[in-house]
């Protein structure tokens, strides 16, 4: 029993600081994108705002997932690995698989033109190829303030 208990609370413990990292990484890099969609896609403000709400509310929610998946590509495609690029590419990796099916869920509902889906996806993309080292920077760094351990699961 006491074994199961302390299962729980380390799975608690992970689930608090991925979902920490994630909301702070969406904080750091998320003006960017809004910036690319009003200026770049041509959104109004009202959209811009609606969308951010509509996918970043639930990607905020769930972003400890983001942790699970950057786990997940780590051991999948990146075992082993303990270069920089190997981390940062498997940042930007989870990062896009968890991000853009939210976005283009909200998109798609709000209407967006085809267009301005696939500019912001691109965007996305890049942005998270650019920052995806921050992500599991921080990743790593929040992970060992709450005393979880920083390699994926088996």
């Amino acid at each position: 029993m006491l074994f199961l208990q302390s299962g729980r609370q380390w799975n608690r413990r992970k689930i608090i600081a991925d979902g920490i990292t994630f909301f702070l990484y969406t904080v750091c890099t998320g003006w960017i994108i809004v910036g690319y969609e009003k200026y770049v896609c041509g959104l109004a403000i009202e959209q811009v705002a609606i969308l951010r709400m509509m996918s970043g509310v639930p990607r905020v929610a769930l972003g400890f997932a983001c942790g699970m998946v950057e786990d997940a590509v780590k051991r999948r495609w990146f075992a082993g690995s303990s270069e920089f690029l190997s981390q940062a590419a498997a940042g930007a990796v989870a990062l896009c698989l968890f991000q853009l099916p939210f976005y283009v869920g909200s998109a798609l509902i709000l209407s967006a033109g085809a267009r301005q889906i696939v500019v912001t996806c691109i965007l996305y993309i890049a942005s998270d190829i650019l920052f995806g080292w921050s992500y599991v920077y921080l990743l790593e760094y929040i992970r060992a303030r709450f005393r979880v351990s920083t390699a994926p699961d088996p």
